[in-house]
């Protein structure tokens, strides 16, 4: 077995001093041996741009009350860069592997004119050409330059941006582009306040038609999905988990009404919807789920008020899902303080046989406004017999927090 190299060993403890900064400052300006290491460690999470801008000729100044920056002071460049100030920023962008874009927290924003002008003087390379994991967690004012920070070995992406404008959104397709390192992406953004139905609707094409283009892509949230989109998600060769925080409309289309195509998610191995309109909306995009390998499925819907519906949830289930794979389910009525529970409309063993196929099951939790009716205490043997690999059986009445015994 060959022996550490010196420079592996210092990489090593520069490691393990990353959560003491101050520390890792002194090692640099120690030697030349651990100046490459120790800034190799400093600089490999970044907080907010600032600290890159500092690298460049630059100086603060406060608003003059018409740019908004919540009380911060705006960083500006005193100069025209130079070639060694594009090389000194350079240096130390090259050492990002992971960036947050969060002005607030370092006491300054950024202008925008200092992207402008990196973008020109970098002849438009990447300003972070190394970032692996890229976080945009901001309002949208420089919501133009997230294409400057995606670069080729970017492999995980959380954009959270709060309101969205007409105007901003119309930016949104800068995104669409080959990524071949990205593999997880995160979106979770909110429409500006009274916007109309149209730009909402917006949005969510946008967004989702914008992950169609990511083909590496394996894990994907997003906070809906439009129709079209869909189909190119369902395309994805490598999508492995899927979350929709909400899942509405997916039925109003020619497309699906006249058969909704299958085969999609060839690998899709779980899959999380926050909030379900309908068990129609649910049906249809199981439809798409018919060969893939799902081991979990998590599903909260809006309303499903009748016993005869969560049969309808089953029974979609049954037909869609591999019957071998399935080894977790949870299925809920998110909405339950707008439904009026009924004892006369329980779900009874007859609703849950659609399940019973699924003989691998081992986490099943079920949650109804109605709650559950078993006739005798051989229905209990049928379901411990079906579900013989089964860890936790929870099949509850909602809201969870009043205690009713079910029968």
């Amino acid at each position: 077995m060959p022996l550490p190299q010196v420079s592996d060993i210092l990489m090593l403890i520069c490691d393990n001093l990353f959560s003491e900064m101050p520390t890792l400052a002194s090692l640099a300006r120690t030697c030349k041996s651990l100046e490459g290491p120790a800034l190799d460690v400093l600089w490999s999470e970044l907080i907010g741009f600032y600290p890159l801008a500092k690298c460049l000729p630059t100086h603060e100044e406060f608003s003059d009350g018409t740019e908004e920056t919540n009380g911060l002071p705006w960083l500006k460049l005193s100069h025209p860069l130079t070639p060694a100030d594009c090389s000194r920023f350079s240096h130390y962008a090259r050492k990002v592997h992971q960036f947050t874009k969060d002005e607030e927290s370092c006491g300054s924003k950024v202008h925008d004119s200092v992207y402008h002008v990196l973008q020109i003087a970098m002849l438009g390379e990447k300003l972070l050409p190394n970032v692996q994991q890229l976080t945009w967690d901001c309002d949208t004012d420089s919501f133009i330059f997230i294409p400057m920070f995606l670069g080729p070995s970017l492999s995980k992406f959380n954009l959270n941006l709060s309101p969205m404008s007409d105007g901003e959104l119309s930016l949104v397709p800068a995104l669409c582009g080959h990524y071949p390192a990205l593999k997880d992406v995160t979106f979770t953004f909110s429409p500006l306040a009274g916007a109309s139905v149209d730009c909402q609707n917006m949005a969510v094409e946008l967004f989702s038609s914008s992950a169609c283009t990511w083909v590496n892509l394996e894990l994907l949230s997003v906070p809906s999905i439009a129709r079209l989109a869909l189909f190119g998600i369902s395309k994805l060769p490598r999508l492995k988990e899927l979350e929709i925080v909400e899942l509405h409309t997916v039925t109003d289309s020619d497309t699906f009404s006249s058969g909704t195509p299958k085969g999609g998610f060839p690998v899709l191995m779980k899959l999380r919807i926050q909030t379900c309109d309908s068990v129609s909306d649910f049906t249809a995009i199981l439809k798409l789920m018919d060969v893939s390998p799902l081991i979990y499925i998590l599903v909260k819907f809006n309303k499903v008020e009748t016993s005869a519906s969560w049969k309808q949830v089953f029974l979609a289930i049954n037909h869609y899902c591999n019957h071998n794979t399935l080894t977790q389910l949870d299925c809920f009525d998110g909405n339950f303080e707008t439904i009026t529970a009924s004892d006369n409309d329980m779900v009874t063993y007859g609703d849950l046989k659609p399940l019973l196929v699924f003989h691998n099951l081992m986490w099943i939790d079920i949650g109804t406004i109605n709650g559950f009716y078993f006739s005798n205490p051989a229905v209990m043997k049928k379901l411990a017999t079906s579900w013989k690999n089964a860890i936790e059986l929870k099949l509850r009445m909602l809201p969870f927090s009043q205690t009713r015994t079910n029968k």
